[in-house]
């Protein structure tokens, strides 16, 4: 294998010195001297595609093939095979399926493994229809469909959110004799955004199944319940055994914290994911301010770096209750934690201040919040706009401020003009308005 090795580098360095914009007749030219050894030995030409693969160069990858193909040189499935993976590499999808395509016209089969590495490259882009369309064609190509192929397109409908699809596939893997593993179960579990009773299903059909859970499957499911955001009720813990939901004295609290603690229960360590996941499913349940609080003192015992999504979700949990005070004592917590607010966190702590704080100080209040956001060099939006309108209402010394988020292209919504009506209607104030 040496020998081979050595007379692939100086072709391969070759090409890869080549621009990635170098037309086919440039690539050409340097692939020609090469042709009739590659004609003799096409194991040289599968060295080469590959090297070309493992730096990411599908197109090089594509003009090599068609060179070869000009050249009268007889690819096979393991030249394409070669060039496939270039394509999974960088999520070139449409090239790989455009690769897979082009074979039956040459009188080449893709093997599973072909067939796999192409739905693979589907997965990150979430192209879930392309990679489902290579799954089946395993049935017309007389080939049988292993975990691989069930896992590259569950990716794919995992991250579209495909949730249905997703358990189709599961189903139909289950049909089939094919065991499902952690990683197709975590894959399937991915799909099921907001569909937080499914997930749930999932992630105990794991534990009858023998199948042990991850991080990654009860970060996927806390992730669910946040975008189902409702509290845990009676009949949804029905559907899970104690050991998921978690001791039944905690039964008033959102189903993600239930989720954190089997994950202790079972000795796998929370970390930042699950825990943001968690802390964002109890301020969209307004679940009170006390559950989030309890969630960021759990991360600082477990030694979990808390990050502005985990101080700005308990913000925004506490703003909803009133607690503007609260939410103002977060807010300058963040430079001790290493933290950099963002514009969601002073968002949160500018309407609380506006709605609860007492409507004397809701100016300074307001002014002060904005200095700090320009001090760190955090751009205002719309947000921003709307929060300090509701406080310009009913104060006078807002206006130039008003003014400057405009004159920074910030363009009030539908919200904005909607309060100052508000504010008309309850002052009698149209003038002003």
């Amino acid at each position: 294998m040496g020998v081979p090795d050595r007379a692939a580098l100086p072709i391969v360095a070759r090409l890869l010195d080549l621009p990635y914009d170098a037309p086919g007749s440039q690539v050409e030219s340097l692939v020609k001297p090469e042709l009739v050894d590659w004609q003799l030995e096409p194991r040289h030409a599968t060295k080469v595609l590959s090297r070309l693969a493992r730096a990411g160069r599908v197109r090089l990858c594509r003009q090599v093939l068609q060179a070869m193909r000009r050249g009268q040189v007889q690819a096979n499935v393991f030249h394409y095979s070669a060039g496939i993976s270039a394509c999974e590499l960088t999520s070139a999808w449409d090239a790989a399926i455009d690769m897979v395509s082009s074979l039956p016209s040459m009188r080449l089969m893709p093997d599973i493994v072909v067939l796999n590495t192409a739905a693979s490259t589907c997965g990150q882009p979430g192209r879930w229809q392309p990679a489902l369309h290579l799954l089946g064609s395993t049935t017309g190509m007389d080939l049988e469909a292993d975990i691989i192929s069930f896992n590259a397109s569950l990716g794919a409908c995992g991250t579209a959110g495909r949730w249905r699809e997703a358990a189709g596939l599961l189903f139909e893997a289950a049909v089939g004799a094919v065991k499902a593993s952690p990683v197709t179960l975590n894959a399937t579990i991915d799909a099921c955004a907001e569909q937080w009773d499914t997930a749930l299903k999932l992630l105990e059909f794991m534990k009858v199944s023998l199948l042990e859970a991850t991080c990654i499957s009860f970060n996927s499911t806390i992730n669910a319940c946040e975008k189902g955001a409702a509290s845990f009720r009676p009949a949804a813990r029905e559907m899970i055994r104690d050991d998921i939901s978690g001791p039944s004295s905690l039964s008033d609290w959102p189903r993600a914290t239930f989720l954190l603690d089997a994950m202790r229960q079972r000795g796998l360590l929370p970390d930042i994911f699950g825990f943001n996941s968690a802390v964002s499913a109890c301020e969209k349940a307004v679940a009170g301010w006390e559950v989030p609080l309890q969630l960021l003192q759990q991360m600082e015992d477990l030694r979990v770096a808390k990050d502005v999504v985990s101080y700005s979700s308990t913000i925004s949990a506490h703003e909803k209750v009133g607690l503007w005070e609260a939410s103002l004592g977060l807010v300058w917590q963040l430079p001790k934690a290493e933290v950099s607010p963002n514009c969601f966190t002073f968002n949160a702590v500018m309407a609380a201040c506006a709605v609860w704080a007492p409507p004397r100080r809701r100016a300074s209040l307001a002014l002060g919040l904005l200095r700090e956001m320009r001090g760190v060099r955090v751009r205002a939006d719309v947000v921003t706009y709307n929060a300090l309108l509701r406080t310009a209402c009913i104060d006078d010394g807002l206006e130039e401020e008003l003014e400057k988020l405009v004159a920074q292209a910030v363009k009030p919504n539908m919200v904005s003009y909607g309060t100052v009506l508000d504010f008309c209607r309850m002052y009698g104030r149209w003038k002003r308005g």
